[in-house]
């Protein structure tokens, strides 16, 4: 494998990381909000600050999950450029594969 692409994959996959890292911090807020919001004892919790703040972390979470997507889609394809794989067994290959022998049971 050349260093060039090396690099590329060590960058893609710092990127994923980075990504991951923002969505695990978005799980974080969202869970904190949402333990925000069942604590209310009002009844008009569609109102309050803390709902709000829920809804900005369900986006943030989305936005994060939707980036890290991205980062490890870019990173897969990186390597499936670098190292061809066939996942396709030939004739022979499957020929020449141990048989199992079943026994039937009675």
């Amino acid at each position: 494998m050349q260093n060039r692409q090396l690099i590329d994959i060590a960058v893609a996959a710092k990127r994923w990381r980075e990504a991951q890292r923002r969505r695990l911090a978005a799980v974080r807020e969202k869970r904190l909000a949402t333990e925000a919001v069942k604590a209310l004892q009002t009844r008009f919790t569609l109102l309050t600050p803390e709902r709000h703040r829920q809804e900005i972390a369900e986006k943030a979470l989305n936005a994060a999950k939707r980036n890290e997507r991205q980062a490890l889609k870019a990173l897969a394809k990186l390597c499936d450029h670098t190292t061809p794989v066939e996942d396709v067994l030939t004739v022979d290959e499957v020929r020449a594969l141990p048989r199992i022998e079943t026994v039937e049971v009675v």
